[in-house]
């Protein structure tokens, strides 16, 4: 299993507030990769994942329509990797025994919040992989559909 990440933190941080304190985190490597694999990857299908991650160079037009919805699902993975506290500085670790995290009900709405700007993000990359005809995706989008159409 290639374990290539398809953006960096800092690339991340372009789209999504995280706190200072996230950034060098181990939990934000892992973040990024379950959120491309569970998130990404069933949108894009896995032929066109698989080769967008054994070459990024050769898919450089289509990346950044990956990283804006990765970024938004990698924040989501972040709340349930870690005890979080949601501020004015976005979203960041606790650093104490003496924090408290967020309460469930705030946790639930930036969850929402995030969820609805990766579905957007979701749509304008299949906008783009639709206007590209990439064959893989366009093979990936007929093997998922269900028998008569989708509608």
């Amino acid at each position: 299993m290639n374990n290539t990440r398809l953006a960096t933190p800092a690339q991340i941080q372009v789209y999504v507030n995280l706190g200072s304190n996230m950034l060098d985190m181990p939990n934000l490597e892992l973040a990024i990769l379950q959120a491309q694999d569970n998130y990404l990857q069933p949108v894009i299908g896995h032929v066109l994942y698989e080769k967008v991650k054994d070459n990024m160079a050769g898919y450089a037009a289509l990346l950044p329509y990956l990283i804006k919805p990765l970024a938004y699902y990698t924040e989501v993975v972040l709340m349930t990797l870690q005890a979080i506290v949601i501020t004015d500085s976005g979203v960041q670790t606790l650093t104490s025994d003496y924090s408290t995290s967020a309460p469930e009900k705030l946790m639930k709405q930036k969850s929402g919040l995030i969820n609805d700007s990766g579905k957007q993000a979701v749509t304008d990359l299949v906008r783009y992989l639709t206007k590209e005809k990439n064959e893989d995706f366009l093979n990936h989008t007929r093997a998922a559909a269900p028998i008569g159409g989708w509608y």
